[in-house]
Protein backbone atom coordinates (compact mmCIF):
# COMPACT_ATOMS: atom_id res chain seq x y z
CA UNK A 1 0.00 0.00 0.00
CA UNK A 2 1.42 3.38 -1.07
CA UNK A 3 0.70 6.13 1.52
CA UNK A 4 2.82 8.89 0.01
CA UNK A 5 0.29 10.93 -2.04
CA UNK A 6 -3.17 10.57 -0.45
CA UNK A 7 -5.25 12.32 2.22
CA UNK A 8 -6.39 10.49 5.30
CA UNK A 9 -10.00 10.43 6.40
CA UNK A 10 -9.17 12.65 9.38
CA UNK A 11 -7.59 15.28 7.11
CA UNK A 12 -10.67 15.30 4.86
CA UNK A 13 -13.01 15.62 7.85
CA UNK A 14 -10.98 18.55 9.19
CA UNK A 15 -11.17 20.33 5.82
CA UNK A 16 -14.94 19.73 5.61
CA UNK A 17 -15.38 21.04 9.17
CA UNK A 18 -13.39 24.20 8.37
CA UNK A 19 -15.45 24.81 5.23
CA UNK A 20 -18.66 24.32 7.25
CA UNK A 21 -17.54 26.83 9.88
CA UNK A 22 -16.62 29.40 7.22
CA UNK A 23 -20.00 28.89 5.51
CA UNK A 24 -21.82 29.32 8.83
CA UNK A 25 -20.06 32.66 9.27
CA UNK A 26 -20.46 33.85 5.67
CA UNK A 27 -24.14 33.02 4.97
CA UNK A 28 -25.67 35.30 7.65
CA UNK A 29 -23.34 38.12 6.60
CA UNK A 30 -24.44 37.67 2.99
CA UNK A 31 -28.12 37.75 3.99
CA UNK A 32 -27.58 40.92 6.04
CA UNK A 33 -25.71 42.57 3.16
CA UNK A 34 -28.55 41.61 0.80
CA UNK A 35 -31.16 43.11 3.16
CA UNK A 36 -29.15 46.34 3.52
CA UNK A 37 -28.87 46.53 -0.27
CA UNK A 38 -32.65 46.15 -0.67
CA UNK A 39 -33.30 48.92 1.88
CA UNK A 40 -30.80 51.17 0.09
CA UNK A 41 -32.54 50.41 -3.22
CA UNK A 42 -35.92 51.38 -1.77
CA UNK A 43 -34.51 54.67 -0.48
CA UNK A 44 -32.91 55.43 -3.87
CA UNK A 45 -36.19 54.60 -5.64
CA UNK A 46 -38.04 56.94 -3.27
CA UNK A 47 -35.63 59.77 -4.15
CA UNK A 48 -36.18 59.16 -7.87
CA UNK A 49 -39.95 58.97 -7.48
CA UNK A 50 -40.04 62.11 -5.32
CA UNK A 51 -38.05 64.01 -7.96
CA UNK A 52 -40.46 62.78 -10.63
CA UNK A 53 -43.55 63.79 -8.61
CA UNK A 54 -42.13 67.22 -7.82
CA UNK A 55 -41.22 67.75 -11.50
CA UNK A 56 -44.76 66.74 -12.43
CA UNK A 57 -46.11 69.34 -10.00
CA UNK A 58 -43.89 72.05 -11.50
CA UNK A 59 -45.34 71.28 -14.96
CA UNK A 60 -48.96 70.51 -14.02
CA UNK A 61 -49.48 72.67 -10.93
CA UNK A 62 -50.67 69.74 -8.76
CA UNK A 63 -49.31 66.43 -7.55
CA UNK A 64 -50.44 63.31 -9.42
CA UNK A 65 -53.66 61.96 -7.95
CA UNK A 66 -53.74 58.75 -5.94
CA UNK A 67 -56.49 56.12 -5.95
CA UNK A 68 -58.61 58.13 -3.50
CA UNK A 69 -58.99 60.90 -6.08
CA UNK A 70 -60.81 58.66 -8.55
CA UNK A 71 -63.96 57.48 -6.73
CA UNK A 72 -65.77 56.50 -9.94
CA UNK A 73 -63.12 53.92 -10.82
CA UNK A 74 -63.43 50.45 -9.38
CA UNK A 75 -60.74 48.07 -8.21
CA UNK A 76 -60.98 46.12 -11.46
CA UNK A 77 -60.28 49.23 -13.57
CA UNK A 78 -57.61 50.94 -11.50
CA UNK A 79 -54.50 50.08 -9.51
CA UNK A 80 -51.35 51.61 -8.03
CA UNK A 81 -49.38 50.99 -11.21
CA UNK A 82 -51.94 53.03 -13.16
CA UNK A 83 -51.77 55.84 -10.58
CA UNK A 84 -48.05 56.23 -11.17
CA UNK A 85 -48.26 55.80 -14.95
CA UNK A 86 -48.63 59.58 -15.38
CA UNK A 87 -44.97 59.84 -14.34
CA UNK A 88 -43.84 57.87 -17.42
CA UNK A 89 -46.27 58.96 -20.16
CA UNK A 90 -46.85 61.19 -22.09
CA UNK A 91 -43.99 63.15 -20.47
CA UNK A 92 -41.29 60.95 -18.97
CA UNK A 93 -40.51 62.27 -15.49
CA UNK A 94 -39.05 58.85 -14.69
CA UNK A 95 -38.15 56.11 -17.17
CA UNK A 96 -40.02 53.27 -15.42
CA UNK A 97 -42.13 52.65 -12.33
CA UNK A 98 -39.84 50.93 -9.80
CA UNK A 99 -41.15 47.86 -8.01
CA UNK A 100 -41.23 47.32 -4.26
CA UNK A 101 -39.02 44.35 -3.31
CA UNK A 102 -40.83 43.97 0.04
CA UNK A 103 -44.46 44.15 -1.13
CA UNK A 104 -46.64 41.08 -0.66
CA UNK A 105 -50.21 40.53 -1.81
CA UNK A 106 -52.82 41.38 0.82
CA UNK A 107 -56.20 39.73 1.20
CA UNK A 108 -58.10 42.95 1.92
CA UNK A 109 -57.20 46.61 1.47
CA UNK A 110 -56.96 48.88 4.51
CA UNK A 111 -60.47 50.19 5.27
CA UNK A 112 -59.26 53.72 6.04
CA UNK A 113 -58.00 54.44 2.54
CA UNK A 114 -58.45 53.06 -0.92
CA UNK A 115 -55.33 50.99 -1.46
CA UNK A 116 -55.71 49.58 -4.93
CA UNK A 117 -53.39 46.62 -5.30
CA UNK A 118 -52.55 45.31 -8.74
CA UNK A 119 -51.41 41.79 -9.37
CA UNK A 120 -47.68 41.17 -8.89
CA UNK A 121 -45.21 42.72 -9.50
CA UNK A 122 -46.09 45.52 -7.10
CA UNK A 123 -45.02 49.16 -7.37
CA UNK A 124 -44.42 51.27 -4.28
CA UNK A 125 -47.64 52.61 -2.83
CA UNK A 126 -48.31 56.27 -3.58
CA UNK A 127 -50.70 58.42 -1.56
CA UNK A 128 -51.59 62.07 -1.34
CA UNK A 129 -52.78 64.00 1.66
CA UNK A 130 -54.98 67.05 1.87
CA UNK A 131 -54.11 69.42 4.67
CA UNK A 132 -56.72 71.39 6.60
CA UNK A 133 -56.45 74.38 4.29
CA UNK A 134 -56.59 72.53 0.96
CA UNK A 135 -59.59 71.16 -0.87
CA UNK A 136 -59.98 67.74 -2.42
CA UNK A 137 -58.39 67.64 -5.83
CA UNK A 138 -55.35 69.69 -4.80
CA UNK A 139 -53.23 67.56 -2.46
CA UNK A 140 -50.59 69.33 -0.40
CA UNK A 141 -48.45 66.32 0.56
CA UNK A 142 -47.50 63.08 -1.16
CA UNK A 143 -45.80 60.00 0.17
CA UNK A 144 -44.41 56.75 -1.13
CA UNK A 145 -44.67 53.68 1.02
CA UNK A 146 -42.98 50.27 1.23
CA UNK A 147 -43.85 47.46 3.64
CA UNK A 148 -40.20 47.11 4.65
CA UNK A 149 -38.24 43.93 5.37
CA UNK A 150 -40.95 42.43 7.58
CA UNK A 151 -43.34 42.57 4.56
CA UNK A 152 -46.39 43.81 6.46
CA UNK A 153 -48.07 47.11 7.30
CA UNK A 154 -46.96 48.39 10.70
CA UNK A 155 -49.24 51.14 11.97
CA UNK A 156 -50.09 52.41 15.41
CA UNK A 157 -53.61 53.46 16.33
CA UNK A 158 -54.71 56.45 14.31
CA UNK A 159 -52.86 55.20 11.20
CA UNK A 160 -49.49 56.48 12.42
CA UNK A 161 -46.78 54.69 10.47
CA UNK A 162 -44.05 52.91 12.43
CA UNK A 163 -40.83 53.81 10.60
CA UNK A 164 -38.30 51.11 9.82
CA UNK A 165 -34.98 51.50 11.64
CA UNK A 166 -32.18 49.00 10.94
CA UNK A 167 -30.72 49.65 14.40
CA UNK A 168 -33.65 47.58 15.73
CA UNK A 169 -32.45 44.64 13.63
CA UNK A 170 -32.48 44.22 9.88
CA UNK A 171 -35.74 42.24 9.90
CA UNK A 172 -37.45 44.37 12.54
CA UNK A 173 -40.96 45.83 12.35
CA UNK A 174 -41.48 49.11 10.58
CA UNK A 175 -42.24 50.49 7.14
CA UNK A 176 -40.18 52.56 4.73
CA UNK A 177 -41.71 55.76 3.44
CA UNK A 178 -40.84 59.13 1.97
CA UNK A 179 -43.01 62.20 2.29
CA UNK A 180 -42.81 65.34 0.22
CA UNK A 181 -42.40 68.07 -0.62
Amino acid sequence: MNKGQSFTLIELLIVVAIIGILAAIAVPNFRNAHMRALVARVQADFRSLANAVESYKVDQGIFPFDGNDYPELTLEKFNQRAVQQVLTTPISYIDHIPLDPFHVEMEEPDATMTILFPHPPFPYLYFTYYGYDTHRGNPSIFYFFSFGPDADIDMLSGNEIIPYDPSNGLNSNGDLYRMGP
